[in-house]
């Protein structure tokens, strides 16, 4: 059995076979029919509903999924038996040390550059002020680690998914 974590919702998912064609989700039985119809492009079909979504690789976490579905990306992330077990004990598993990217999730203006090249960032400290659509947006680091590259800087328009920053994992 595995956990999918979708925008702060939890679905436990247990696979009757090995082509996850088969199961139950939230021990409700499923049956899909998926099909790759171009590389990292699925359809699935579910009943009389069909779902169109492409997976993008994710090479800095293999427990983490990053879906592109009627234009909007989600973010998933799974959690199997084992890393379960490794989080209760204490173990982290999942992003690999290395060269971390931080890009923007929308087109913006960046207001605020609130960190440097070489400083400790810890799990949830701003990073930058990103407005968009006359909204402020704070971005922050999802781990902890050292800012690397700062690629942008304050009035900078930017692109979504453009890199803002790099930094190393501890």
């Amino acid at each position: 059995m595995i956990s999918a974590k979708i925008l702060n919702h939890v679905f436990d998912i247990d696979f009757n076979d090995s082509d996850f064609q088969n199961g139950k989700i939230n021990n409700k039985a499923f049956t899909l029919e998926i099909e790759e119809i171009h590389p990292n492009t699925y359809k699935i079909k579910r009943g009389k509903d069909t779902y169109t979504f492409i997976l993008l690789p994710n090479k800095e976490n293999d427990y983490v999924l990053e879906v592109v579905y009627k234009g909007m990306t989600y973010t998933i992330d799974i959690e199997d038996a084992d890393r379960k077990l490794l989080k209760s004990l204490g173990i982290q598993t999942g992003a690999k040390k290395g060269s971390l990217k931080v890009k923007a999730p929308m087109p913006g203006k960046v207001l605020e550059v609130s960190v440097k090249e070489n400083q400790e960032v810890k799990k949830a400290d701003t990073l930058f002020i990103l407005e968009a659509m006359k909204m402020e947006n704070a971005i922050t680091a999802e781990l902890e680690g050292v800012v690397k590259t700062v690629h942008v800087s304050k009035g900078e328009i930017v692109d979504k998914n453009q890199v803002l920053l790099e930094f190393q994992s501890n």
